[in-house]
């Protein structure tokens, strides 16, 4: 199977394919994404440092200052004897993945005069590198992961590696982990906290081809081809599960991600900027057609770098901003007769069981609440005010347009705020009771009815409710 996908993935990138593909019209259509600049070449991939953005292309790696994005320069380029498929650099290096001629350390410290500085030779294809913290992990096509130590970049070594079960193209590190993108086998995930041992805890299949991936935060996001972006929840590494996926007009090859957009190169289609401020629902914010053929991107300092196979770098920048919505609805304080615009209601905003957001609100004179800027999605909202006990609302769906109506009722008595109504309360209130503002016992939580005395109303709301218990 392996040395099938070879041969797929040779005929298809190798042999140039995607450099006689039809030109996707109409050219330079765009939708919230707009040009800076730009400079004329082949390019697969490109990655940015500072001011310098090294693009490879067939046999090449092109060192372009990029000081000013509207004017970008050549400044030098280096000449690989076998196609190149990835770069990333790091400290004044080009890490250069050379396919059948492994890795190549290429010394850019001196823009306008690169020259190679080391080199290893791999067992496999060497079709994706990512340097990080005095090593570089190469995706090496059949031979899986590579692991190897660039502390001395002129002496690679191998130290470690770990056999993937198809064809590795992409790899990206994040908190002890490589996250590698195995073509048909999906997404593959690796501790490498030592990284002479490495070995895989977990995996995600994904409905095509892994191509390339980015993690951020605790997601991993993967641009699969024909199967578009997907959105993985790598929380826990060793069990990671798709929560999301936004299906790309033509085929997702690279993906770069930067606040809450992913940036997916879409071959033919061009860039698309896709929001994933709610990962479970992405949607598209913003576009950029070329009349060539988007492969890859990166983004550095606000700028989307964009390999295009025919029309060379392409900077753009998105002008679009996150697309959100109000949730409005009324808060019952039961068995309250105070001001209740003087109470802060808290609001944890929930999506398949954690937090993702806790907002105070304040209430107006008739219970009134509203929460700004919530991104599409579906949520559960918990309520919880000082005395009273927590109620969830489940459901709550976010699609593209704010939302009203969603009520909720508090009941009284949690006088301790550990969310039921028990001897504890009952201990508190009897401390307080007889108490007014001034008095040494006062306590305003023991005033459950608002009227700035703990008297016997309170005490028959602490009965009425006794034995009750919020919601988690």
């Amino acid at each position: 199977m392996r040395t099938e996908v070879f041969r797929v993935f040779s005929s298809l990138l190798i042999a140039g394919v995607l450099s006689s593909l039809p030109v996707y019209a109409p050219a330079q259509d765009s939708w919230n994404v707009e040009r800076a600049g730009g400079l004329g070449g082949q390019f697969r991939k490109v990655h940015v440092e500072q001011n310098i953005a090294c693009c490879i292309g067939p046999a090449v790696v092109a060192v372009v200052d990029v000081s000013s994005v509207f004017t970008p320069r050549l400044a030098g380029q280096f000449s690989l004897p076998d196609p190149v498929w990835d770069v990333h650099v790091s400290d004044g290096y080009a890490y250069v993945a050379n396919e059948l001629a492994g890795l190549r350390v290429i010394d850019i410290s001196e823009p306008s005069r690169p020259r190679q500085v080391g080199y290893l030779d791999t067992p496999g294809q060497t079709m994706g590198v990512y340097v990080l913290g005095g090593y570089a992990y190469l995706a090496d096509g059949s031979r899986g992961l590579r692991v190897v130590d660039v502390s001395n970049p002129a002496q690679p070594q191998e130290v470690g590696y770990w056999d993937t079960p198809m064809y590795a193209v992409d790899v990206f590190v994040s908190g002890g982990y490589a996250y590698v993108a195995d073509d048909y086998g999906g997404l593959r995930v690796i501790d490498v906290s030592n990284p002479a041992q490495p070995h895989e805890v977990a995996y995600v299949g994904t409905p095509h081809r892994a191509m390339d991936v980015h993690v951020v935060g605790r997601h991993a996001y993967v641009a699969d081809y024909a199967g578009g972006l997907r959105v993985i929840d790598v929380f826990n590494p060793a069990q990671p599960y798709e929560v999301g996926y936004y299906q790309t007009p033509d085929w997702a090859s690279g993906v770069s991600v930067a606040g809450n957009f992913a940036y997916v190169a879409c071959l033919r289609a061009g860039l698309r900027v896709i929001d994933v401020s709610n990962p479970s629902s992405p949607h598209e914010a913003g576009y950029y057609d070329t009349p060539g053929s988007v492969v890859s991107v990166c983004v550095h300092d606000g700028y989307a770098y964009v390999a295009d196979w025919i029309l060379g770098l392409i900077i753009l920048r998105f002008t679009g901003e996150a697309r959100t919505y109000s949730v409005s609805g009324l808060v019952e304080l039961q068995d309250y007769g105070g001001d209740v615009t003087a109470v802060p209601v808290t609001v944890e905003i929930r999506q398949d069981g954690s937090v993702v957001r806790s907002d105070v609100v304040s209430l107006d004179t008739q219970g009134g609440y509203a929460l700004a800027n919530v991104a599409p999605g579906t949520y559960d909202l918990a309520f919880k005010a000082s005395h009273w006990l927590r109620r969830v609302v489940l459901g709550v769906e976010v699609v593209n347009a704010d939302v009203t109506g969603v009520d909720v009722s508090l009941m009284n008595g949690d006088i301790d705020g550990d969310n039921e109504v028990t001897l504890f309360d009952f201990g508190t209130l009897v401390a307080a009771f007889g108490s007014v503002p001034g008095d040494d016992n006062w306590n305003l939580e023991a005033d459950l009815d608002g009227d700035e005395e703990v008297t016997l109303f309170d005490f028959g709301i602490l009965v009425r409710n006794f034995g009750e218990m919020g919601d988690e």
